[in-house]
Order: C-alpha cells, then sequence, then structure tokens
C-alpha cells in the first residue's frame, strides 16, 4: 500500500467534506477509485523524540518520530552515557537485550537483559537520574517502514528516570559440590559487602537437614547479579552425607531471611520463605577423597584416618592399608583387618588394629617409634566417599607420614 502509483488509490464517501456554498461532496467508491498522479517517496529518517529509563524493572521505553520495523531494531547499537558529550567519561553499550512485542509502532520498550542491568546498576555515576542519563543510537541502528536508516543524532538527555526502589530477589541457586560454592542469583547486583550469611539455610526437605551457611565466606569480588559462597568444610561435609539431598535436584531448596543481601542502591533483598526455593542446578561430587592425615596409638591400638570429605565406612577394607617405617622401606606391616569405631558417614576413622597386626608393628624395632619411622600407604580401594568414589591410591614410594604416634607404653 502507497509503495507505487500502482499500488496509491483513493476512495471517498458522499458528504465527507462540503464546498464552501454547502453543497456536500459526491462520493468515489471503492470500486471507481481515483489513482495518485504524483507520489513522494518517504525519504526521512527515523528520529528519536524522546525516552525514559526505569530502574526498577529495567526497562528502556524510546519514542521514535514514526512507525519503525521492529524486525529491523537492533539493541546493540543503542549506548547509554552520562553525559551529552562526544566522548564522555561514563557510557555503556547494550549487549544483549531485546524488544518487547514485534508490532508496528513508534515506541518501542526494551526489557534490558541481566548482563546489561547488572553492568548499568553497579555504575553510580550512570543512569542513575536524568543528569547522568543520556542515549545514543549507532547509524542504521533503527529503520522506518519505507527502508530509511537512523543517522546518529548528537545524545538525548532522558525525559524520566524512575530510581529503583525495588529490592534485590533471588531468581535461581546452584550448588557444586566438588568446588564447595553455593551460587545465588538475584534479579539485580547485589553488595558483596553487605551479605549477612546467618541468613540463608539450605533445606533438606527428605531429610529435614538444616544447614546454617554461617561460617561459609563470600568469594564474589565486586558487585553482582551471582553470590558466590564458599562453604566451610562441616557445611560441605553435612550436605555431603545426605546422598538425598546432595543427588537429588527437587530435595535442596533455599530459604532467606528479608535484609540479608542489599542491591548498590541499599534496598534491601526480598525473604525467601520455606519450603523455600528449589535449585535449579547440582553438580554432584566427583572428585575422588583424599586420605590427608593418620596418627598411631600403640597403647590403645588405634589407628585414626582423616579424609578430605565424609566417607562411607560400610565400604572401607582395613587390608588396603599397610604401615612402613620409610618410604620404599623394608619394614612393612599390611593390615589384616580392623574393628570400625566410628558412625557410618563421617571425614574422620577410628580403626581398632587386631591383636595380630598391632603385635607385628610392635615387633618391627623401626616401624611405629615415632612419626619420622612410620608411613602409610594404601592398594586397591580403601573406602568410597559418599557418593560412592573410590579414594585416590597411596603411592609405596610416596607414601603418608604419621602426624602423631603413641609408642607402646604398656608393660
Amino acid at each position: 500500500l502507497a509503495t507505487s502509483t500502482s499500488t496509491t488509490h483513493l476512495a471517498i464517501q458522499d458528504g465527507t467534506v462540503n464546498d464552501t456554498a454547502g453543497n456536500p461532496v459526491l462520493g468515489v467508491p471503492i470500486s471507481a477509485a481515483l489513482n495518485v498522479t504524483n507520489l513522494v517517496d518517504d525519504l526521512t529518517p527515523p528520529s528519536l523524540l524522546n525516552f525514559t529509563f526505569e530502574l526498577d524493572t529495567s526497562i528502556l521505553t524510546l519514542t521514535f518520530s514514526e512507525v519503525i520495523d521492529p524486525f529491523m531494531f537492533n539493541a546493540t547499537a543503542i549506548s547509554l552515557q552520562g553525559s551529552n558529550a562526544t566522548m564522555p567519561v561514563q557510557s555503556y553499550r547494550l549487549q544483549s537485550s531485546t524488544p518487547g512485542p514485534t508490532m508496528p509502532t513508534a515506541i518501542i520498550s526494551l526489557s534490558l537483559s541481566i548482563q546489561d542491568t547488572e553492568a548499568l546498576k553497579v555504575n553510580p555515576d550512570l543512569a542513575t537520574s536524568v543528569d547522568n542519563t543520556y542515549v545514543v543510537i549507532d547509524d542504521g541502528g533503527v529503520v522506518d517502514f519505507s527502508g530509511n536508516s537512523y543517522q546518529t543524532e548528537p545524545p538525548l538527555r532522558a525525559a524520566q528516570v524512575v530510581t529503583d526502589q525495588r529490592g534485590p530477589m533471588v531468581v535461581a541457586f546452584s550448588m557444586d559440590l566438588n568446588t564447595g560454592i553455593v551460587s545465588i542469583t538475584f534479579i539485580e547486583p547485589v553488595n558483596v559487602d553487605r551479605v549477612l550469611l546467618p541468613g540463608i539455610v539450605l533445606l533438606g526437605a527428605a531429610t529435614a537437614q538444616r544447614i546454617n551457611l554461617i561460617d561459609s565466606n563470600v568469594i564474589t569480588p565486586e558487585a553482582s547479579a551471582t553470590l558466590d559462597i564458599a562453604l566451610d568444610a562441616e557445611s560441605i561435609n553435612a550436605i555431603k552425607q545426605s546422598t538425598i539431598m546432595g543427588a537429588v535436584i527437587t530435595e535442596t531448596t533455599l530459604v532467606m531471611l528479608p535484609s540479608v543481601a542489599f542491591d548498590v542502591e541499599g534496598n534491601p533483598s526480598l525473604e525467601v520463605p520455606e519450603p523455600g526455593l528449589l535449585v535449579s542446578t547440582v553438580f554432584n561430587d566427583t572428585t575422588p577423597a583424599q586420605l590427608t592425615a593418620f596418627s598411631l596409638d600403640l597403647d590403645s591400638a588405634v589407628l585414626s584416618l582423616t579424609f578430605s570429605e565424609v566417607i562411607d565406612i560400610l565400604s572401607f577394607s582395613a587390608s588396603a592399608i599397610s604401615l612402613l617405617e620409610a618410604p620404599s622401606g623394608s619394614q612393612l606391616v599390611s593390615l589384616t583387618g580392623s574393628m570400625r569405631i566410628s558412625q557410618a558417614i563421617t571425614s574422620t576413622l577410628d580403626l581398632t588394629l587386631l591383636a595380630r597386626d598391632l603385635n607385628r608393628v610392635k615387633m618391627a624395632d623401626i616401624l611405629g617409634s615415632d612419626e619420622n619411622s612410620t608411613y602409610l600407604f594404601t592398594r586397591g580401594v580403601l573406602v568410597l566417599d559418599a557418593f560412592g568414589i573410590a579414594l585416590s591410591e597411596i603411592n609405596q614410594t610416596l607414601p603418608l607420614k604419621a602426624t602423631e604416634v603413641e609408642r607402646d607404653s604398656t608393660r
């Protein structure tokens, strides 16, 4: 329609207008519509008349001089800057935002992506008021329906900027049991220096387990929409102890009290009440546990083993352990068995040595004399962790040295 003389005709109803004498015009029916005699093409590029920005909803609304083609709209051609200078100190080009409904219109509403929202909200000198909010659009970033491309205009000052008065809301969280990191994603950046970890709890619905993050640490270095929290060892092991909580994604939830975090404007975060927000992703533990230390008490016949994470002692095999007096030493005692005296899932394991194994150690003239003459290595599978992964073997040429040895003082 109206793109050439052959597609431009005019029809009019009887009486649409009157002449100066009051006589009504005779109508021209559609069947006899008049063909245009002269058609001047639209050669005027669209112009940006005004814009508004709402920090609460992260909506950038642009009003143009005419209807534009939504399918030709390029959001990455838009830059927000802190002044009308040609080379402003503060400037940000949109990276991943997209327009709303793709209907022909002169008003475009852009819902800023989390990436773009985060970049703008962490900058206190950009897009916080009309005085530091200007828009520049690159050539060709906007096209009208006649194919006319937008021509870059001087920076335009915002007509209105609605300040952010909404507290940050949690939208997702994930757990990585390899690294021990819980990542909480908010709808906007939060101040990492104002996070109250005692107000965050992980729940295991099936086990009624409550893990408070009071002793954990925020490791995100600066304001961000994703808050990374490094769990303390006790919390990590508590999660791993519950294979139901760690392995079944629907059984892990996050509960958060109000005002646990604050956005960069100081608005307090919203509450995540019980039963909590379901975890979006769980990376199960795929890292083998390590035997990190051991001690030997020849008086009480107890061998104490310390692991890097919780292990399942139901899978424990004492016969995988050998003691020797030095790396690749000649005095070697391979255990034939033991009595467990620890709980079922633990990161420390106390074993009561069998009498025959204890006597063989006592009979050795060097082995078991002190820490410098007591080493341990393993063969085969010693134990599995809570997720069924076998402990890494300790090589005989690089055995683990005892941290403490209590010599036999029994007469």
